[in-house]
């Protein structure tokens, strides 16, 4: 059964941490594409709602991050918004939406952290598994994130979504160990988060990470 509440320190015995274990890319289509910081603005907006609303099962955000552009006027900076708590989840997109249309500067790129929605074993209680929103897997070391890069006068905006972990692998990365229960119960949840998107956007994933990634996560071994 899935908790409302945020699990900060799953247990790791079957699962670690591995820098670019998986990132998944797609290119944005025309209509994304902007002429002026306006414009720029409201394809952000749009892309973060579009993303979000496709994967709302499965990952939400709870910081949002504006990054402006080093310029005459700015220096680059990081503006974050974060989810607080009590406060209703769609109330915190809206308001976040509200910082990005008013944000003074050309945006150089957007950065959403995000909760998943996963099945993991707890330190507390070992022996039960649970379905619940996760954020952070070790120490600060987030479970996943975004990152939006729609550039004024650019061709080829993009959106990424990507991993530091093995979660979804069929085994630790460092040693070797099983992961084949939570591989199981968990790719599938990310392959449908996937295919959503990119069914959403019109648009093929492009994959890259540990050997055996495809578009929609990890393949089993015996199919690498």
């Amino acid at each position: 059964m899935m908790q409302d509440k945020v699990i900060n320190k799953p247990l790791l015995d079957t699962w670690d941490y591995k820098q670019d274990a998986g990132d998944w890319d797609i290119q944005l289509a025309s209509e994304f594409i902007c002429s002026s910081e306006e414009q720029q603005k409201k394809s952000y907006m749009k892309a973060i709602k579009m993303t979000l609303d496709t994967f709302y099962d499965f990952a939400r955000a709870y910081q949002i991050s504006i990054i402006s552009v080093p310029n005459s006027r700015s220096q680059l900076g990081r503006i974050s918004v974060e989810w607080q708590p009590e406060e209703e989840y769609i109330k915190y997109i809206e308001r976040t939406l509200i910082k990005i249309n008013n944000y003074p500067y050309e945006i150089y790129e957007i950065e959403i952290k995000v909760d998943l929605n996963v099945f993991i074993y707890t330190k507390e209680d070992p022996q039960k598994l649970i379905r619940a929103w996760v954020r952070y897997f070790d120490e600060s070391l987030e479970m996943g994130e975004f990152s939006i890069d729609i550039q004024t006068k650019d061709k080829d905006p993009s959106i990424r979504f990507f991993i530091e972990h093995t979660l979804f692998y069929p085994f630790s990365y460092q040693n070797n160990e099983d992961n084949t229960e939570l591989f199981e119960l968990n790719q599938p949840l990310l392959e449908k988060a996937l295919k959503n998107w990119e069914n959403k956007f019109d648009s093929k994933i492009e994959a890259g990470g540990l050997k055996g990634i495809y578009k929609y996560g990890f393949l089993t071994e015996d199919q690498w």
